[in-house]
């Protein structure tokens, strides 16, 4: 029985992560974008899937998240 509770947290959490893990559809870099992060104001990359916001910040940073598949505009 304790088993079964780890069991199904772990198949709750599953797709979560399999998200996570997933690549970008598109990554821009060498951008100037205007942030409302006072700690951050400016960033020089994007990084986008399913037509939402993934990862605002740097270059590489964004480009980590790029996979084979994945549209890259400088």
């Amino acid at each position: 029985m304790k088993y079964l509770s780890t069991y199904f947290a772990v198949v709750a959490l599953a797709p979560a992560v399999l998200e996570a893990q997933a690549s970008a559809d598109l990554v821009l870099t060498n951008a100037r974008i205007y942030t409302v992060d006072n700690a951050r104001p400016v960033a020089s990359a994007l990084a986008a899937r399913q037509e939402r916001i993934l990862f605002v910040g740097s270059d590489a940073e964004a480009k980590a998240l790029a996979g084979p598949a994945t549209q890259v505009i400088d």
